[in-house]
């Protein structure tokens, strides 16, 4: 009786494969780099929403909860549009320094919030869906995210960045102009050179001017100093973006400048 050879595996005419011969391989499961930093100030094409957030400011959790709307393009450049709640007391005090209606001032702040996040759903829901309500900005933007859900996954979308007053990118500050669009509609977004600048003040070779001294300044002067004072307010109120970081929030994390470092945009 011969010996039990069972176990064996069967016999091949196929050569055993030589693991070093297959160390080296593309195909199609091997993924290009894509490009890193943000996306550009100007009108770009085949966006995408990839994520909306009602979370800290900050990664370790500190800095209060804001509503995070994070984009990229298809080249895997991104950009994130950050809401932060309306402190009502600090927006009234500000308007009385400046000399103004402390109420109209507060109505005009939560109207311009409501109005861009409203031009952003519409995007991805009916119009007449984006109705949103809460008793408190924590109620508000979880049902901001509640609301939109998954609705925004698989839109291609176009957006308009402009540049502040410091280089940053930003969405407009008003929703008057529309500054997000469905790819399967015209394209009718447009930058307004009077209002809205898309050049980094280096490359147009400009310097920096009153009006972006007075942003720059936290300590507002009292509105009946000069007329032309008044004036460059009132251009501030209408054309410069603010979707950066509060104000009053020292310790904001400063959104990404067109040059800047990325750290602040891991999705």
């Amino acid at each position: 009786m011969g010996p039990n050879t069972s176990f064996l595996p069967p016999s091949s005419n196929q050569p055993t494969p030589n693991p070093r011969q297959t160390m080296y391989n593309i195909d199609q499961s091997i993924d290009s780099p894509k490009a890193s930093g943000p996306i550009p100030a100007g009108i770009n094409q085949n966006c995408s929403l990839i994520g909306v957030f009602f979370e800290p400011l900050r990664q370790d959790g500190t800095g209060g909860n804001v509503l995070k709307f994070n984009f990229a393009d298809a080249a895997g450049r991104k950009f994130r549009h950050t809401e932060f709640e309306v402190e009502a007391e600090r927006v009234q005090a500000s308007a009385k320094q400046w000399g103004k209606d402390p109420d109209q001032a507060l109505r005009n702040a939560l109207t311009g919030l409501a109005g861009r996040i409203k031009h952003i759903l519409a995007c991805f829901l009916p119009a007449d869906k984006v109705v949103i309500t809460g008793n408190t900005w924590d109620e508000f933007g979880g049902n901001v995210v509640s609301l939109l859900g998954d609705a925004y996954k698989g839109v291609d979308v176009r957006v308009k960045l402009l540049l502040n007053n410091k280089d940053y990118t930003t969405f407009p500050k008003q929703a008057f102009r529309p500054f997000i669009q469905r790819m399967d509609v015209p394209d009718t977004l447009a930058i307004d050179p009077k209002w809205e600048r898309v050049e980094p003040k280096a490359a147009a070779g400009t310097s920096s001017t009153g009006l972006d001294a007075l942003l720059d300044d936290p300590t507002p002067t009292p509105a009946a100093s000069t007329n032309s004072l008044e004036a460059a307010v009132a251009a501030a109120n209408t054309a410069t973006p603010t979707s950066e970081p509060a104000p009053w929030d020292d310790g904001a994390a400063s959104p990404l400048a067109p040059t800047g470092n990325t750290d602040d945009l891991v999705f």
